[in-house]
């Protein structure tokens, strides 16, 4: 249990550094061009819902976390959150700087 108890832990401190950098991502290209601005606020949301998820169980509130887990059902699923973080990494791609691609194919082998 202590390794399963390791995985699962390092598994969400991943996520929530993607969730992270994702929306670090996202606020660089806001200042870098305003064209593409309603996917960047659609990235800002996807990497807040990951860090919301990840987080939970260290600083997120229950109403939080329950509105979450009712809108989003999929992401309560390990498989949901593995389509989760694909859907976000090709989001990632779609910037093309070399930062957005990094993280892109960090969130797809996450």
């Amino acid at each position: 249990t202590g390794l399963t108890n390791f995985c699962g832990y390092s598994m969400r401190v991943a996520g929530l550094l993607g969730g992270f950098a994702t929306m670090f991502c996202a606020v660089l290209g806001f200042f870098s061009t305003l064209t593409r601005f309603p996917v960047y606020c659609y990235v800002i949301g996807f990497g807040f819902i990951s860090v919301v998820m990840d987080i939970s169980q260290f600083m997120c509130t229950a109403g939080m976390k329950s509105w979450i887990e009712e809108e989003f059902k999929i992401l309560t699923r390990l498989w949901g959150k593995g389509i989760f973080y694909i859907f976000i990494g090709t989001l990632l791609f779609w910037q093309w700087g070399l930062i957005p691609i990094i993280v892109g194919i960090y969130m797809m082998l996450v």
